[in-house]
């Protein structure tokens, strides 16, 4: 996990450390201050610094310049997305110089993308199919987590190079 936390790191991820209540994880910041940078008089801010995580760390997305494509119905929203646009989301998902986070779930994924300095903050938007969640944008003041074990067991996995880049938004 150290080694996937220097790695997120190194590419310039701004992290919050995911608190734990009655010694488990939360899914979400709960201590005031996770949305400023981390100082001496704000330790629970978000910092680039691997040296400041003992617990699992999530993502940022305001302070990282990113935006994520959370995938909780792979193969739904990957005929949704291929149909309405031509983009072949297994592709990003098979290239190793992307960034992602793979659930321990089975047909999900999550692909993180570094988005311009103008670009509006979007919050969540959230896509449904049939009553059900297919996929979700995070931008803005909005967090994912990186690293550490799912609600249902298993650990999640950060995937990428350290010198990986996120992809840029333009793809979307």
């Amino acid at each position: 996990m150290r080694s996937q936390l220097k790695q997120a790191c190194l590419v310039g991820l701004a992290l919050i450390e995911i608190p734990q209540v009655n010694g488990q994880p939360t899914k979400g910041p709960i201590v005031k201050g996770w949305s400023y940078p981390r100082s001496a008089s704000n330790m629970h801010g978000y910092s680039s610094s691997e040296n400041d995580f003992i617990l699992m760390p999530e993502v940022y997305h305001k302070a990282s310049k990113t935006l994520a494509l959370d995938i909780d119905d792979f193969e739904i929203t990957q005929k949704l997305i291929l149909d309405t646009t031509g983009i072949d989301i297994s592709d990003w998902l098979n290239d190793s110089s992307n960034v992602q986070i793979k659930s321990p779930k089975f047909n999900r994924a999550k692909l993180l993308f570094r988005v311009p300095e103008d670009m509006r903050d979007t919050g969540l938007k959230q896509f449904k199919h049939n009553s059900e969640m297919i996929f979700e944008l995070r931008c803005g003041n909005c967090q994912d987590v990186l690293l550490g074990i799912h609600p249902e067991g298993n650990d999640y996995q950060y995937m990428a190079h350290s010198d990986s880049e996120c992809y840029t938004y333009s793809y979307l």
